[in-house]
């Protein structure tokens, strides 16, 4: 009966809903965070700590993102799923800047909880649903990273920065790995039954959210400068790269990986390398662009 509240219309594709681009606000937040973290420590260190934060930012996006291709964003019960999570993210978000000193265990619990109620909501509501199965599975694997992040934050400097980095790794490996677990054994990528549709129009969101980071950078960067001649070259070569991005993305791209991902033979599978882990790749990269341009 619970599921039947929750889950989504079988037999078309689910559109992304208002919720869903509410939830993403936080993340604006997010993004605006870890490229003002990475522009104010230009070191080994500060990208080694940014590059740690941003994956656990990506990781509980990318994992609200595929949960919602289950589980529908306009049913009650998910819509108190949602806000609960962006609550946490928000809490997440503010803790950014001092993650590796005093906000390091408010940084993790958010996280953590973040990591825990998702598959814990999953499992309750789709429970005799396959999904809700490997729900099991994944949830294991969360709360094994939780875990690892919330030791951290009782270690500082170098130490905590090795336990975070070994927390994003448990999460990055799960699906690789189909979330094995010890007496439960494997998800395969082929049991996740995806609707490719949303989850592509979910990372165009989320692309166009990073992009949207470098051109307020431009804004804000080129406000604080005289109006000189080189201050104007620089603010066009810093819009002519975000054009770049889109184009690259958008008109060239975009529109032939979704007709590829609606056609493969496994695309969970094929989504999992395309948007779970490239993606981060992208995004990471434009956030990189938005400290270089400004």
């Amino acid at each position: 009966m619970v599921m039947q509240h929750v889950r989504r219309a079988t037999g078309r594709a689910p559109g992304v809903t208002t919720m869903e681009l509410f939830f993403d606000l936080v993340y604006v937040f997010a993004i605006i965070q870890l490229s003002s973290l990475l522009a104010h420590h230009l070191s080994v260190e500060g990208g080694l700590q940014t590059l740690v934060l941003f994956g656990a930012v990506w990781w509980v996006w990318n994992y609200t993102t595929w949960a919602t291709n289950w589980i529908d964003p306009d049913r009650l019960p998910v819509r108190v799923l949602m806000v609960v999570l962006m609550g946490l993210g928000l809490v997440m978000s503010t803790a950014i800047p001092e993650a590796f000193t005093e906000r390091g265990m408010q940084f993790a619990i958010a996280v953590a909880a973040m990591q825990i109620i998702r598959p814990l909501f999953m499992v309750i509501t789709l429970r005799g649903d396959p999904i809700g199965r490997n729900y099991v599975n994944l949830g294991m694997w969360s709360t094994a990273a939780g875990a690892l992040w919330i030791v951290g934050a009782f270690t500082e400097g170098h130490v905590r920065l090795a336990i975070w980095a070994l927390a994003l790794a448990v999460d990055v490996a799960g699906p690789m790995a189909n979330l094995w677990v010890p007496g439960l054994g494997a998800t395969p990528m082929s049991t996740w039954t995806l609707a490719p549709e949303h989850l592509v129009e979910r990372n165009r969101l989320i692309f166009i959210i990073a992009l949207g980071e470098t051109v307020l950078a431009l804004g804000r960067e080129f406000t604080e400068v005289d109006p000189t001649a080189y201050a104007f070259i620089s603010l066009a070569i810093g819009f002519a790269l975000t054009v770049a991005f889109w184009w690259l993305y958008f008109a060239r791209h975009s529109d032939a990986a979704e007709e590829r991902l609606a056609h493969a033979d496994d695309p969970a599978a094929l989504a999992r390398g395309g948007y779970a882990y490239a993606h981060a790749i992208l995004v990471g990269g434009v956030i990189v662009a938005a400290v270089g341009t400004s």
